[in-house]
């Protein structure tokens, strides 16, 4: 038995350590968490599949507490701490079981509600669902935050067009401001649950005078680059940059069309020669 947890514990380690080096703008505590959470998959799945019944809680327990009642050639090969010196935790959901550490901010989050579709989102929490053997929620590229935020921003900018057909305008927000202010007009019509932030967490804002549109994706410096002329009341088209190279401007999405995006490989968190992320 210990050899066979031996093994299992290997290959863990051999397709995280692969899967630290790929380019990735998380900590190095992040990455450490998600290989704590595949360790704790590998070693409890294996003592759920060869142990005794056990009862898996359905609120959430602590892994040392749950570790108490465990064969101790299991117990002792559980990782009980995050990568921020956090307790992990577990409980049944949904039918399957769930690991998750608090991430950076130390909060627990609810689940996202049903039938939101797309990626799970739960705070900063990183969360592994035992069924499926994925991280929810864990270290992400710098890429793959950005090709999320397009397809997002596609996707509010879709609601809005259905929208428009509707009523003949779109919906009226006269300042740059979270695309959450609007949710009440095309939820659950047009979308279930309409995305309201960016690949990053930062608000979508929005912004529109009934006949024209912007959305702006803050991405990865976390701020808005301007506002696009609508502080006068109109959209700016000279204020669009276009194609870029880097994570650190907005991503933005007008009146059908994007008018800013990521244009190529990506170099640097600002492009070539850039700063670093804040």
């Amino acid at each position: 038995m210990r050899v066979r947890i031996a093994v299992v514990l290997l290959l863990v380690s051999i397709v995280a350590g692969a899967a630290v080096g790929q380019e990735t703008d998380e900590s190095t505590e992040a990455w450490r968490t998600a290989i704590d959470l595949l360790t704790l998959e590998a070693v409890l799945g294996l003592y759920l599949e060869t142990g005794p019944d056990v009862e898996i809680p359905g609120e959430w327990t602590a892994v040392a507490r749950f570790a108490k009642d465990v064969d101790e050639s299991f117990a002792e090969r559980m990782p009980k701490r995050d990568g921020w010196g956090r307790t992990l935790v577990l409980r049944r959901e949904n039918g399957s079981v769930v690991l998750a550490s608090p991430g950076p901010d130390g909060v627990l989050h609810d689940p996202p509600e049903e039938g939101a579709g797309g990626e799970a989102r739960r705070g900063d929490d990183l969360v592994l669902d035992l069924g499926s053997g994925e991280i929810v929620n864990g270290p992400k590229t710098a890429r793959a935050r950005q090709k999320r935020t397009m397809a997002d921003l596609r996707s509010v900018g879709t609601v809005i067009e259905s929208y428009s057909i509707d009523h003949n305008a779109y919906p009226l927000q006269l300042e740059l401001a979270p695309v959450s202010g609007i949710a009440s007009l095309v939820e659950p019509v047009y979308i279930f649950v309409m995305p309201r932030e960016d690949g990053w967490g930062i608000p979508i804002l929005y912004w529109s005078d009934s006949q024209s549109y912007v959305l702006v994706a803050p991405a990865a410096d976390h701020a808005a680059d301007g506002t696009y002329g609508v502080d006068s009341g109109a959209l700016d088209p000279e204020s669009f940059g276009g194609a870029f190279v880097g994570y650190g401007h907005d991503v933005v999405f007008a009146d059908g069309q994007f008018v800013q995006w990521p244009e190529g490989r990506q170099i640097g968190l600002w492009g070539p020669g850039g700063a670093h992320d804040p």
